[in-house]
């Protein structure tokens, strides 16, 4: 390194080369992979002080083929693969690869394939002009990098990060509180107001334990290696810790909201109950003293 197009290491040229994989995918020519690895990954030999890339014409046929579908989708093609830099021929004087010998063109491009090509060369295009996203075959998305501000200042990501820290030891401390309340007296625990509060602590508690856990191993759940560079986890990829994060976020979230709704009806329903004991003992009350006075 640097190859033919002026990548300076592994990983810039492999993703520089899956950017084609749209091209390769409709075999506009099928000279193309040959043609594309023999400028991101040369041929390297001690007997050769310089790498050894494609030949001229090779560069041609493939340009060719593949530059009319490119300027059909809008994009021409890459100065860096620009033919008159290649050698014109094997010789003593410079040495390239002049790839295979026959030429076996694919089929012509269905309907659905050629919606799909232009999406991902969009795509990809578009991925290249920003920095700090990469291009994911699996997705068809530009993927955000993991230590990347996605839209956001690092104040922003800062502050919202240590409210969250705040708030979810605040919720883990008052929780812990309550269930050592109960634990301490358990003859409280006769009525369905008390074990929906229980219960309603138990699940928050877990929940503020899950967010803590989830700031403190945040790369490990919610980023993953991708062409050796981490990236957020997003839809369609499957990352197992952070599928578990997920399903106890939401589990015992949405548990602890019913135990509060629970409480809530229940509480409410207490205390009608004890407002209408007191008016029932202020009319008997009252009864009273207007009889005595009459």
């Amino acid at each position: 390194f640097p190859n033919l197009v002026g990548d300076e290491s592994e990983n810039d040229a492999a993703n520089g080369f899956s950017t084609f994989d749209p091209l390769i995918k409709i075999r506009c020519s099928s000279r193309l992979k040959f043609f594309l690895c023999s400028i991101y990954f040369p041929m390297c030999t001690d007997k050769v002080p310089i790498a050894i890339g494609p030949c001229r014409p090779l560069c041609e046929r493939v340009q060719m083929k593949c530059e009319p579908l490119l300027k059909e989708f809008g994009f021409p093609w890459p100065i860096s693969m620009n033919c008159s830099k290649f050698p014109l021929e094997n010789n003593h004087d410079a040495m390239c690869m002049k790839g295979p010998a026959s030429e076996e063109d694919g089929p012509p491009i269905a309907e659905e394939l050629e919606s799909d090509i232009t999406k991902n060369v969009i795509t990809s295009n578009r991925c290249m002009q920003q920095p700090s996203t990469i291009y994911m075959n699996r997705t068809g998305h530009c993927v955000p990098l993991c230590h990347s501000n996605n839209g956001y200042t690092k104040d922003d990501r800062e502050a919202a990060s240590t409210a969250l820290f705040i708030m979810s030891l605040l919720c883990t401390a008052l929780t812990s509180v309550c269930l050592l309340t109960f634990c301490t007296r358990k003859h409280c625990l006769v009525g369905l107001p008390e074990l929906s509060l229980l219960f309603c602590s138990v699940s928050f508690s877990v929940s503020a334990i899950v967010y803590l856990f989830s700031l403190l191993y945040r790369d490990q759940i919610s980023c993953i290696e991708y062409n050796s560079k981490l990236i957020f986890v997003v839809t369609g990829v499957q990352h197992i810790p952070c599928t578990i994060v997920a399903i106890l976020l939401y589990y015992f979230g949405t548990t602890g909201r019913l135990w509060w709704f629970v409480l809530c009806c229940t509480w409410n329903k207490y205390t009608q109950r004890h407002q209408q004991n007191s008016v029932f003992k202020f009319s008997m009350l009252h009864n009273y003293y207007g009889e005595i006075f009459n």
